[in-house]
């Protein structure tokens, strides 16, 4: 996310921040074609991050198998220790209580292995979250600058149109302040 979207965000900043200023206006002409091109790059950009967001959940299953092929491996070896110990008439209650204490211990790792792969997924899809709707912030604040710049640009060419046109009307057929 750093690299791909936030390189092309700050690209759109220098953008604007070297497009040239429109005289009497806090306003700058920005070349749409360079515009047009950078937003085409963010939405390019974009699926890379829903496919890296994927990848977590992903990785978040697999962890969570993972702990959980394991919790029952554990299992399943507490379970022959105690028929082993059983077979071989050893005290039955030592094997039961030891048998039980595995069991309660693989659970609580599995337990924990779960959690910390769920908090670990959270806060990965959390920030990859927060990061998707800055981007889509500071692309809507840009587009809503575009709009705001092309609006007051048309609105000023036409007032000035119309301060041509009326006051063209007020000096048709005069040359030079006389009538003809």
């Amino acid at each position: 996310m750093e690299e791909g979207i936030q390189k092309l965000l700050n690209e759109l900043e220098d953008l604007i921040d070297q497009s040239r200023s429109v005289m009497f206006s806090n306003k700058v002409a920005v070349d749409r074609n360079d515009l047009f091109e950078i937003i085409q790059e963010i939405r390019a950009e974009l699926p890379k991050e829903i496919e890296q967001s994927n990848w977590i959940l992903n990785d978040r299953n697999r962890i969570i198998i993972e702990a959980e092929r394991s919790a029952d491996n554990m299992l399943q070896k507490a379970e022959e220790q105690l028929r082993y110990m059983i077979d071989e008439h050893q005290i039955v209650k030592g094997a039961l209580d030891k048998a039980k204490e595995i069991e309660e211990e693989s659970k609580v790792y599995a337990r924990n292995i779960k959690k910390g792969a769920f908090e670990y997924a959270d806060k990965l899809l959390a920030d990859l979250e927060t990061d998707i709707k800055s981007v889509y912030g500071i692309m809507q604040n840009g587009m809503t600058a575009v709009d705001k710049f092309y609006n007051d640009t048309l609105n000023e060419l036409y007032e000035n149109r119309q301060e041509l046109r009326s006051g063209g009307a007020s000096n048709s057929g005069k040359r030079g302040g006389k009538e003809e």
